[in-house]
């Protein structure tokens, strides 16, 4: 006897989720059983940043072009 409620409970829930998804439309064309909201989130405004300074340290360039050498230079 329980169980049969506990089906009955859950086909009534399952039902009741699928009229909300909103994805079926009715049988004479009406509007969808959905809130009627986008489904797409709004774009957000982009975040204006300031720009970054350059990096004028003439070590830390050295260090990046000797990597960048290394790596383009083949094995020996």
């Amino acid at each position: 006897m329980y169980v049969l409620i506990g089906m009955v409970l859950i086909g009534a829930l399952l039902f009741a989720l699928w009229r909300m998804s909103g994805t079926t439309r009715s049988a004479s064309g009406g509007r969808t059983a959905g809130t009627g909201r986008p489904t797409t989130p709004p774009a957000r405004k982009p975040i204006r940043r300031e720009p970054l300074p350059p990096d004028d340290n003439p070590d830390f360039l050295r260090e990046l072009d000797r990597r960048a050498r290394r790596e383009e230079d083949p094995p020996a």
